[in-house]
């Protein structure tokens, strides 16, 4: 069962060329399961697809969005993937369900993408064009995830298969027995395409990836997208919860802020003051420098009462 204040993710890596040598596409679902100021992030399932059409591929997209009753979806709309896109912004009607499906829309504001088409369907699409500086985020992102055991997968398919040892219907039943390895012989094959990946620091500290030889790494692209919008959900939860605050109390000072979001930790306070600055400079909030206050809107501070009823209820909420 879905847990309270859990987002779910359903990220795609899309390709639509059919042949051994092509690109797969990848679909893979997270659970973001909340822990403290952050997530832990859950990879549950996994499914490739080979030279499917764009608007089969968006109908497969909604059914896995509403099977698992995620809340968003990322996908990469370079090349193959806009076509995708186009889809997923229809009403669609699905014949092997019998079902109709709601038009999805592109919630983040991303000048290189088009998405003007679905503007009254459900905001649930974070819409990418990677560039290089995008890619080294995504890398980084996803590394930092890994070491800080953030990331857990499936555990591979030889565990999988053990642990039905004793199962007859897993030993008698070979459609059983496929169906559920599946998710985790994904799971390995984006294992061993990430271990076969090479890596180069291009122009201007970028890092990039790429195949060896025959080698993939749609899986790879798949999870990474994936994790870099958990990310984004815990920076939009943070903005919310920022916002919240100035809501109720009208100004508080950056200490306000540290307790109330709980952060202690030097990675914390230095990751607060560079989100507090994005957020002023995209003109969210305001920040009065020379009185440390920050605010939703601008604010006369040269009214003594304004200022003494905000102060005294900043002490009162916030005692020092």
């Amino acid at each position: 069962p879905k847990l309270k204040d859990e987002f779910r993710i359903l990220s795609a890596d899309i390709a639509i060329e059919e042949g051994r040598q092509n690109d797969n596409s990848i679909y893979t679902l997270i659970r973001l399961i909340p822990n403290g100021d952050k997530f832990k992030r859950e990879v549950v399932y996994m499914e490739h697809h080979n030279g499917v059409d764009p608007e089969a591929q968006s109908i497969r997209l909604k059914q896995l969005f509403y099977d698992f009753e995620a809340d968003r979806m990322i996908i990469d709309v370079n090349g193959a993937g806009s076509s995708v896109l186009t889809n997923l912004q229809q009403a669609q009607y699905d014949n092997q369900r019998d079902v109709h499906y709601d038009k999805f829309q592109v919630y983040n504001k991303n000048g290189n993408v088009d998405f003007e088409l679905g503007t009254d369907g459900l905001p649930v699409i974070y819409a990418i064009k990677p560039t290089d500086k995008l890619n080294n985020d995504i890398i980084v992102a996803l590394k930092k995830a890994i070491v800080s055991k953030e990331l857990r997968l499936l555990i591979d398919d030889i565990e999988a298969r053990n642990s039905k040892a004793n199962d007859k219907n897993f030993i008698l039943d070979g459609d059983y027995a496929s169906d559920f390895l599946y998710p985790f012989l994904e799971i390995t094959h984006m294992v061993h395409e990430t271990i076969n990946l090479e890596y180069e620091i291009g122009r201007y500290g970028n890092i990039a990836v790429h195949e060896v030889g025959r080698n993939r790494k749609d899986r790879f692209s798949s999870l990474a997208y994936g994790n870099y919008l958990a990310d984004e959900i815990e920076k939009e939860e943070i903005k919310f919860a920022i916002k919240k605050l100035l809501q109720d109390k009208k100004i508080v000072t950056f200490k306000n802020i540290k307790i109330a979001l709980s952060f202690k930790k030097t990675e914390q306070i230095i990751f607060l003051r560079t989100f507090l600055k994005k957020l002023e400079r995209n003109g969210e909030i305001y920040h009065s420098k020379g009185r440390g206050f920050y605010s939703l809107e601008k604010i006369n501070y040269l009214s003594q009462d304004i200022l003494k009823e905000q102060i005294l209820r900043i002490v009162n909420e916030f005692p020092i």
